[in-house]
């Protein structure tokens, strides 16, 4: 395990300072001035289970970001910058169970962006100006996602919790 503590200031990041990071599980990188999440990111790191990429004014997911996180389970984006989310995005995320991305500027997010989660069970809005997701009341959209067996979406403030399995 390595613990580096004081970094200097990151304003990018790119998929060759995760070279020679095949056994890497955890990356906690926050308080940075990181605009965007580039294109394979994070392809040669497929041991990552948690990714906590909170507070450094992420404003760009690009839709392959994510690509080789096959093995990831948290997924923390929170108190970024964030406007849009690709309908792919977290496609690759085969494994997440869970999605932070409280507190950024989403409006409206694709209806079907989830759906190759089978995994997943908690994802946190809070904090956003959802309204809609694909031109329709969000409301519409989690009384009518609630219905299948498999999931339960609850909305309060803006929060959306996908819960599983409850019994």
């Amino acid at each position: 395990l390595k613990i580096i503590t004081e970094l200097p200031q990151l304003t990018e990041l790119n998929s060759q300072q995760f070279n020679d990071a095949d056994k890497l599980k955890k990356v906690f990188i926050t308080n940075q001035q990181i605009r965007a999440l580039p294109d394979h990111l994070f392809h040669d790191s497929p041991l990552i289970t948690h990714l906590f990429l909170p507070s450094n004014h992420i404003e760009t997911i690009h839709g392959n970001a994510f690509e080789g996180l096959y093995e990831c389970l948290y997924l923390i984006l929170s108190n970024n910058r964030i406007k849009e989310l690709t309908p792919e995005i977290f496609m690759p995320l085969i494994r997440i169970w869970h999605i932070n991305l409280e507190n950024n500027r989403l409006k409206k997010i694709d209806r079907e962006i989830f759906e190759e989660n089978d995994e997943l069970t908690i994802v946190e809005m809070n904090g956003n100006l959802l309204r809609e997701i694909e031109e329709e009341p969000i409301e519409k959209i989690f009384n009518r996602i609630s219905e299948d067996d498999r999931v339960i979406f609850t909305a309060k403030d803006n929060t959306c919790i996908k819960l599983k399995d409850l019994d």
